[in-house]
Order: structure tokens, then C-alpha cells, then sequence
């Protein structure tokens, strides 16, 4: 008998290859998981619709890891960064924004099902950046008119910028942890 704890979320691919591949009564292949195949409804979503299978076949969609994801994907990706004029300006902070907020958080709730237990440790986070972006914005225009370059006056931005979302971010970790129910 071999141990079947906790499988890996992120290797389905291990449990396709022990299905038959013969073909079912609806012309597809019985190896591949259906909308009806809990297991991999709560993993990811299904790339047809970009929504999770429908509640009542598996897990619902509030219990759900992958609802939970999308869930978050949403608001980490409500952060606007086109408002900044200075295409360097705009990529550095992106990639600060990227590097030290979205892909933590994304990491750190990946194995949560229950989005309503940490939904409040979001309340604030796209005001807060966005008052990071605009003082970062503010902060850039002044240098600008002092006679610097675009360069050098991105390059002074960072520092401030990236010690405010890892600010935001330690905040919000703390929350998640705190609140997290699985």
C-alpha cells in the first residue's frame, strides 16, 4: 500500500498517468480530470473560462483553493501603475511592487481555501501602495525639475518605494498568518 498523504497541488500530472487512457463515452480521453474530478477542481481553474468548475461538483467555490487565488490575483493586480507617466519610473516600481509584494502573498496563500477567513487583510492594500506610487511620482517630478535625469532620479525613487511595500507587505503576511484557518 502506498502512503497517499497530502498530494502536491502543483504535480497532477503524477495522478494522470495513473488513469486508463481509453476513450469515454463522449469522445474524450478518461485520463484527463473533469469538472466533476474534485481533486483537480480545487487545484487550479479551468482554462476554458478562466473560472473554477461549478460549485456543487466537488468542493464549493468559497472552500476552494483555486477561488481563493483568482481571488487574490484580483486584488493584488487592482495596483495601478499607469498612471506613471516615466515608462522607467513606471517598469522599477512594477518590478519592486512584483518582487516584493505580489509573488510573497501569492506564495503564502497558496494553500488556503477559505478566502472570507483572510478577505480583511486586503481592505487596505491598493491604498496603500497608491499612496507609495504617488509619493514615489512626486518625489520623481521634483528631482526631474532640479536638473536630473530620468535615470538618476528613478534610481533615488527605489529605496523609498521598495521600504514602503515591503512595509505593506510584512503588515499583510502578518494578517494572513494570524487569520489563516487550514
Amino acid at each position: 500500500e502506498k502512503p497517499t498523504e497530502n498530494p502536491e497541488p502543483s504535480s497532477p500530472s503524477s495522478q494522470d498517468d495513473d488513469q486508463p487512457k481509453e476513450p469515454t463515452e463522449d469522445g474524450g480521453e478518461s485520463s484527463k480530470p473533469d469538472d466533476a474530478d474534485s481533486e483537480a477542481s480545487t487545484e487550479k481553474p479551468s482554462k476554458k473560462d478562466g473560472k473554477v468548475p461549478s460549485a456543487g461538483k466537488g468542493p464549493s467555490q468559497k472552500g476552494s483553493y483555486a477561488a481563493t487565488y483568482q481571488e487574490i490575483v484580483k486584488i493584488l493586480d487592482s495596483v495601478d501603475f499607469k498612471s506613471i507617466e516615466d515608462l522607467h519610473l513606471q517598469r522599477m516600481l512594477e518590478n519592486t511592487y512584483q518582487a516584493r509584494v505580489r509573488n510573497p502573498i501569492l506564495e503564502q496563500t497558496g494553500q488556503i481555501a477559505d478566502f472570507g477567513a483572510i478577505k480583511s487583510c486586503f481592505a487596505k492594500l491598493t491604498g496603500e501602495v497608491k499612496k507609495l506610487i504617488n509619493a514615489a511620482k512626486k518625489q520623481f517630478k521634483t528631482c526631474k525639475t532640479g536638473g536630473e535625469n530620468s535615470s538618476g532620479c528613478t534610481d533615488q525613487q527605489e529605496n523609498a518605494f521598495a521600504d514602503g511595500v515591503i512595509n505593506v507587505a510584512t503588515t499583510l503576511q502578518g494578517c494572513i498568518s494570524s487569520k489563516r484557518k487550514d
